[in-house]
């Protein structure tokens, strides 16, 4: 996804055509999100080697289809759907068709994957998506309110740039970006009635840009893009909608397993509130 306004207003930050994406900026994150460390797992007693993608850390990052063309199945002016065939390599030898699509609506944008076992074997997988939100023309991450109703955040504790611990609970009510640094995975989130869970920024120019998510996506990982280059450094905040958590395929935690012929689908969106 490359580019996403309503009235001019930039939803998510963009890149041009041709430009390389710069850092999974949009991307669709398969047959795992997040990384893995040293691209080693075991699944059925069988141990496994994916290439390392990211030689930083030594990690295999964002799945096997960041790079890889999909094919145009259906287009029309406020829908498009586009499907890819995942064949068996030795670090992942199973047999995934998996497709997307991408509907416009009066109340925003819903994204839909649909993954198939196309093999003769169950499969392990997980989802995920790298949309950056944009906090309005001119402004940065520094400007930004999350709010998240999230009751864990993985790993580590979320420090202000005073040292003081900030806890899970404060984002429920809006927590401000400003000098706070994030690539942290948000977990146990609360949900509606209908089993969606929400997350927002608010920007500069007090638009507030929300994402959901169906039941299927019980994690998000929220980057304030530190680490990019200059001149995308904390220009927007990666919201990612994601299935399972960073080190999956190792951990076993919420990764899916797909039986041969069996079909899943799940839903998020996005849309201003």
């Amino acid at each position: 996804m490359r580019s996403l306004s309503f009235h001019g207003r930039d939803l998510i930050e963009s890149f041009s055509e041709r430009e390389i994406c710069p850092a999974a900026h949009g991307a669709f994150l398969f047959p795992w999100p997040n990384r893995i460390e040293k691209g080693s797992y075991l699944y059925e007693g069988n141990s496994y080697q994916l290439d390392i993608s990211e030689p930083s850390t030594m990690s295999a990052i964002h799945g096997l289809c960041r790079w890889q063309p999909f094919v145009l199945t259906e287009w029309e002016s406020d829908f498009i759907s586009l499907s890819y065939e995942l064949y068996p390599t030795p670090g992942y030898p199973f047999h995934l068709g998996v497709s997307l699509s991408y509907k416009l609506r009066d109340d925003g944008l819903v994204v839909t994957t649909q993954v198939e076992n196309l093999g003769e074997r169950r499969a392990l997988y997980g989802v995920g998506h790298h949309p950056y939100l944009s906090p309005g023309a001119s402004y940065c991450a520094d400007d930004v309110i999350l709010t998240i109703d999230a009751q864990t955040v993985c790993n580590r504790q979320v420090v202000d740039p005073l040292g003081r611990v900030v806890p899970p609970s404060a984002f429920a009510e809006g927590v401000s970006l400003r000098g706070l640094i994030l690539d942290d995975t948000f977990s146990d989130l609360k949900r509606d009635k209908s089993t969606v869970s929400r997350v927002s920024i608010t920007g500069g120019d007090k638009v507030t840009v929300e994402i959901w998510m169906d039941e299927h996506y019980r994690y998000v990982q929220i980057f304030s893009g530190d680490t990019l280059d200059s001149a995308r450094r904390r220009k927007a905040v990666a919201i990612e909608p994601m299935t399972c958590p960073p080190q999956a395929f190792r951990t076993k935690e919420a990764v899916f397993e797909i039986a041969p012929q069996e079909m899943m689908d799940m839903r998020w969106g996005m849309r201003i509130k």
